[in-house]
């Protein structure tokens, strides 16, 4: 898969960056210390590895995506932001791709990035939390006071 790199990344910071809905969202499960799974596209390659939970279509809202998190599932969002589509999924990529990661919840966010290369966002309760498309990995970490600082990296562990 070739790297992501130009305007694609601005795109992705832009649609996670500070202020947006789709990062209230995430940062009320980062601070809940929850931990969550979460895909943001709906082409076919996503929708060919969900397997099971509840599928939904509702209007998507930091709160709703803060509730649907306490489940363990995966949560797949539509391309846009605008609904949420499933919730309490299990995201069932190849097994063949390879991964680096070593928990579950991060070995099928980097699998599934790199099997539909839509953004996958994978959140720790305890270790860094990652928001991961294809070779990029984006790491947030709490600083002190509940703020978080970002930091990007590819996968061959080249800092941006």
């Amino acid at each position: 898969m070739a790297e992501i790199q130009g305007q694609e990344f601005v795109d992705i910071l832009k649609m996670i960056a500070p202020g947006t809905q789709i990062r209230e969202g995430l940062e009320n499960i980062l601070k809940a210390k929850t931990g969550g799974l979460i895909v943001i596209g709906d082409s076919q390659e996503v929708l060919g590895i969900v397997d099971g939970g509840f599928k939904l279509g509702i209007d998507y809202s930091p709160a709703r995506l803060y509730e649907l998190a306490k489940m363990d599932g995966a949560i797949v969002l539509s391309a846009d932001l605008k609904k949420i589509l499933f919730a309490n999924t299990q995201l069932i990529p190849s097994s063949t791709i390879s991964t680096t990661e070593t928990g579950t919840r991060h070995r099928t966010a980097e699998r599934t990035a790199k099997q539909t290369g839509e953004l996958v966002v994978s959140i720790s309760q305890k270790k860094c939390n990652y928001v991961v498309q294809g070779r990029l990995a984006l790491c947030f970490r709490r600083k002190r006071k509940g703020n978080f600082k970002s930091k990007s990296s590819l996968a061959n562990g080249r800092e941006i």
